[in-house]
């Protein structure tokens, strides 16, 4: 993708953890999908030649509804970006979820100290069933929590800020709020996404019921900024944490 802003970091370190492998997979499967999509699109008029010419215009027209006219705008293509929006969102918490579970698995006394009520050890079988059980819980807590409080509670447990600057922190935030009114809301304005996003320092316009326009610069920041914010924390995680780790440029051979 063009236009990439400089200060957003571009590579994940020489050793990351399965968390950010799973979300490298995920993302690199998107991108390609991508490429193979617009690529036809944009070689619509050599691909269709040999076609009859009704099956040609048939062809076109589809593709035409993926281009962007002067309007920079087209339903089809804010169909794509919601979709693009969509699974960048999920694959960045599927990641931050990974990666607390990772944390959890290397140091049980992070979440056993934020047990304090409920479960007692006498109920389960042995120690380790009691531990999953207090991860799992705790994991399904945290899954529902706003990105804030994630953040508080990350920094918290590992003494590392998720986001290294509050550019990139808005910029997340505010994904996840379109990608709840894309799951919930048909993208359309309410009440609830605007009150969750009047927190930003520069929050972004919408009128009530009519829906959100993604630009095609903004997706594509929203990429850049969940590549850095993963690669970034993947690496100090990793070190001050001590997780296990695995070299990048050779675990792709192996990917199933």
């Amino acid at each position: 993708m063009a236009g990439k802003p400089v200060e957003y970091r571009e590579n994940p370190p020489d050793r990351i953890t399965i968390c950010c492998f799973t979300y490298m997979a995920r993302t690199m499967e998107l991108r390609d999908f991508l490429r193979f999509f617009f690529g036809i699109v944009n070689c619509s008029d050599t691909l269709s030649r040999g076609l009859t010419e009704e099956s040609k215009k048939e062809f076109e027209t589809e593709a035409d509804k993926y281009r962007l006219g002067e309007r920079k705008f087209s339903p089809n293509r804010q169909f794509v970006n919601e979709i693009l929006v969509s699974r960048a969102v999920e694959s960045f918490e599927l990641y931050l979820l990974h990666m607390l579970r990772l944390i959890f698995g290397e140091h049980p006394e992070i979440v056993l100290d934020d047990e304090k009520a409920g479960a007692k050890k006498a109920d389960f079988a042995n120690a380790d069933d009691f531990f999953l059980y207090v991860a799992e819980r705790k994991l399904q807590q945290l899954s529902y929590k706003p990105l804030t409080a994630l953040r508080e509670y990350i920094m918290q447990k590992t003494a590392i800020d998720l986001f290294d600057n509050n550019s990139t922190f808005e910029t997340a935030l505010l994904a996840i709020q379109a990608r709840n009114l894309i799951a919930h809301n048909d993208c359309r304005v309410n009440e609830l996404f605007l009150k969750r996003i009047s927190v930003l320092s520069k929050p972004p316009a919408g009128e009530l019921g009519n829906r959100y326009v993604f630009s095609e610069e903004w997706v594509k920041e929203v990429s850049y900024v969940f590549d850095h914010v993963v690669f970034q924390f993947d690496e100090f995680a990793a070190k001050k944490m001590l997780l296990p780790t695995m070299n990048r440029f050779t675990s792709f051979l192996f990917r199933g």
